[in-house]
């Protein structure tokens, strides 16, 4: 058959297809293909493939705290103020407001104190004071090292107390978050999209993992609304947080527990952790609803940092130039935000269907290996499979032969089939 050199630059070359009619090898393929297109499927749903996703690229938490001291004045006094270990003279019935420090309504952290050593420092030398500057300004502008207030390590009389009823104390928390998205392909255009918690359900958990039973709280418009607090906004007590911060030290049936042994590097021996204070961190992840990508949802996901201690030291100059120090020991609080929240993208949509269809050829493939070197017939699909010519070039090509070949063809049975160099 004549080729005319177009055909020859321009031909097409496919793939020959041998049908095997084997039913346990058409069942084991079409099994393998379900599998698979069921797992693309879920993995699309689960993972949420077709949505363009973002991380937050803004966000606040703003935390207040409250105690109820009607209430709390109703209540015994607390068993570690009646019985304080040795060197604590009991307990300080503080308000919320003295409690945090330094103010109620910090961006993204929070410091609540649960125990403090007072101390005072010795009146200012005579001579520092010089009329008709008083002794608090003097205090405050001291003109050499001998006129300096004592520092909190030299001060006398230091007197230990514990803060009552700080497991009582309730955490309003008001966050946002912010997601932006490029604008197709326009350059320099972007998509945003700001939520409020209001906007979303949320939930705590504890033992640090999300996992089936693990929800301690949920925050959903249902419980906004029975809510015993004057608030829509999330509210959690101490208690609570305490109880879903503990991974592995004091278990995650009972929590965290101030008055359990601290084993932080810088404790003493059976110092608590009410004595030595603590850090919890607590990331809020934001994510999209499964199936249902319009609703928000996000997880307050608290841990306490274990090994960790946390104090401040708080000093206030006295009238009569003397400085009083506020050693505070007590839990600190920190929010972090991350996430990834997407809206539908039907190229997203298209790129991870695309690479997902790939995993196709691996059922085309496993069943073309259990073919030709498992089943009983192997031997017969091999040969189907495979076109074997053998061609003996030291024998000069007759006229009247089945086969010819030339320089760049080659005829097998009327067949002609194009040579390559």
């Amino acid at each position: 058959m004549k080729v005319s050199k177009m055909d020859r630059m321009l031909s097409y070359s496919t793939v020959k297809v041998v049908k095997v009619q084997d039913w346990i090898l058409g069942l084991i393929h079409y099994i393998f293909l379900l599998g698979i297109l069921g797992y693309i499927v879920y993995n699309t749903i689960v993972s949420q493939l077709y949505l363009k996703k973002s991380s937050p690229v803004a966000s606040s938490v703003r935390l207040t705290a409250e105690l109820d001291l009607q209430k709390m004045a109703t209540q015994p006094p607390p068993s570690y103020c009646l019985n304080p270990t040795p060197g604590v003279s009991g307990c300080l019935y503080w308000t919320a407001d003295e409690i945090v420090f330094p103010y109620p309504g910090e961006i993204n952290t929070l410091f609540i104190t649960t125990r403090v050593t007072i101390s005072t420092s010795q009146a200012l030398p005579a001579a520092c004071v010089t009329p008709p500057q008083s002794a608090f300004l003097s205090a405050l502008t001291p003109q050499n090292y001998n006129c300096t207030p004592q520092s909190i390590s030299a001060t006398a009389n230091k007197k230990k107390y514990y803060i009552a009823n700080v497991e009582d104390v309730t955490i309003l928390l008001d966050h946002s978050v912010r997601t932006q998205f490029s604008s197709g392909g326009d350059a320099g255009k972007f998509d945003y999209a700001s939520y409020n918690e209001i906007d979303m359900d949320g939930k705590l958990i504890s033992g640090c993992k999300n996992a089936v039973g693990s929800v301690a709280i949920n925050f959903n418009a249902t419980t906004r609304k029975n809510s015993t607090y004057n608030t829509k906004l999330d509210v959690i007590s101490v208690r609570d947080l305490l109880r879903a911060s503990a991974c592995s030290s004091d278990g995650n049936a009972t929590g965290l527990k101030l008055d359990s042994a601290s084993n932080s590097p810088g404790s003493a021996a059976d110092e608590t952790w009410r004595s030595t204070g603590t850090v919890i961190s607590v990331p809020i992840y934001y994510e999209n609803e499964v199936g249902n990508p319009q609703i928000l949802h996000y997880t307050y996901l608290p841990a306490q940092l274990n090994g960790t201690e946390y104090k401040i030291v708080q000093h206030i100059t006295n009238p009569d130039g003397t400085v009083t120090y506020l050693n505070r020991h007590g839990i600190r609080i920190i929010l972090t935000q991350f996430g990834a929240i997407g809206v539908f993208d039907f190229q997203s949509l298209l790129i991870n269907l695309v690479a997902a269809l790939a995993l196709t050829k691996f059922a085309t493939t496993l069943v073309d290996l259990l073919m030709l070197y498992v089943m009983p017939r192997r031997h017969s699909y091999k040969e189907a499979k495979y076109d074997e010519e053998v061609i003996d070039k030291t024998k000069k090509p007759e006229n009247n032969d089945d086969f010819s070949f030339g320089q760049s063809k080659l005829t097998v049975n009327s067949t002609t089939y194009t040579l390559r160099p």
